[in-house]
């Protein structure tokens, strides 16, 4: 389980990213942010597991979902390393805090609000029901 620092979640970004529509998730790393320990939540409550916003570095292996949380503007990013197929790691990301934004404004996901909020991607949104029922309805909706 690695909490990234601001450097080692800064050193996964690419040159480029783009927003990744219409694909379902490269593979199911829904347990690893269950075990995620609460304190590394901060406070902040993804537990609703719904996923707005996933980018796609370019170039590298690495995607960030953005999990999202009752706050405008802070999620709990997952990275995901697509060539391994594991979470390389974690962290939580408070624009609101990091930026000095309001949280009232709009959610901007970590991109300049003018790229983000263009719709909902194709990764369905996690229900609370037992890991082998969440995985085969969510993998079910992505295609």
């Amino acid at each position: 389980m690695a909490k990234l620092t601001k450097e080692q979640f800064l050193a996964t970004f690419g040159e480029s990213r783009h927003r990744v529509d219409g694909e379902g998730p490269p593979f199911d790393f829904w347990p690893y942010f269950d075990a995620i320990p609460i304190a590394d939540f901060e406070g902040h409550d993804c537990s609703a597991g719904i996923v707005d916003n996933v980018w796609r570095m370019s170039p590298g292996p690495y995607e960030h979902v953005l999990v999202n949380s009752e706050d405008r503007n802070v999620f709990m990013v997952l990275v995901l390393d697509g060539e391994l197929r594991v979470v390389h790691g974690h962290r939580l990301m408070d624009l609101n805090r990091e930026y000095g934004l309001d949280s009232s404004n709009q959610a901007c996901a970590g991109l300049p609000c003018a790229i983000a909020g263009r719709g909902r991607t194709s990764w369905p949104i996690r229900v609370a029901r037992p890991a082998a029922d969440r995985w085969s309805e969510r993998a079910g909706q992505g295609s």
